[in-house]
């Protein structure tokens, strides 16, 4: 998971964390991909998934390298 030392040193708060659970605890739909989106500058964002312990993500080779649907956690 992104934290202050990893994903361009920011905040793992910025992880919708509490939508995921409402809709997993009242729609019964757990979250297939988290992901962790923060903003490089007043104007531009950047999206990577959240990885589980041990994996991190991984540019797929093509693509936006700033959306999270290009990396997958390996």
């Amino acid at each position: 998971m992104p934290a202050n030392p990893h994903a361009a040193g920011q905040d793992v708060t910025q992880i919708d964390w509490p939508g995921a659970i409402i809709k997993w605890v009242e729609q019964g739909e757990a979250p297939p991909q988290l992901t962790y989106t923060f903003r490089t500058n007043a104007t531009a964002s950047r999206s990577l998934p959240v990885c589980l312990y041990r994996k991190a993500p991984h540019y797929n080779g093509s693509g936006d390298i700033t959306c999270a649907t290009n990396y997958t956690c390996t």
